[in-house]
């Protein structure tokens, strides 16, 4: 019976304030912490000092660090995602590379 129940709750993914633990941490995740700007910093103070990053010391500190930066790359790319589903600007995938436009428009008149 167990473990019917636990399949039944694995399979529901739904973002909710009101359900179990794993759907309020999705709806926190989706609703607030992807909106929330300049995130990388709140989650190296959070690292460093809530989570007792500092007691590391030099490895708590590397691991930090690299967290910050990978939310700021993440930040970034959905950024661009945005305005490309936006039609503001094309995919990096959808560019012409430098050496390609050169190819096609022939050598510059320098």
């Amino acid at each position: 019976m167990f473990r019917l129940q636990f399949e039944r709750r694995s399979t529901d993914f739904r973002a909710s304030w009101r359900g179990d633990w794993a759907q309020r941490r999705r709806a926190l995740k989706e609703r607030v912490w992807y909106r929330m700007p300049m995130r990388y910093v709140f989650r190296f103070f959070w690292t460093m000092a809530f989570r007792r990053g500092v007691l590391d010391g030099k490895e708590g500190l590397i691991f930090t660090i690299l967290a910050c930066i990978n939310d700021w790359q993440t930040s970034a790319k959905l950024y661009e995602l945005e305005l490309a589903r936006r039609g503001k600007r094309p995919l990096p995938s959808e560019t012409v590379p430098l050496e390609a436009s050169r190819a096609v428009s022939g050598p510059s008149s320098r």
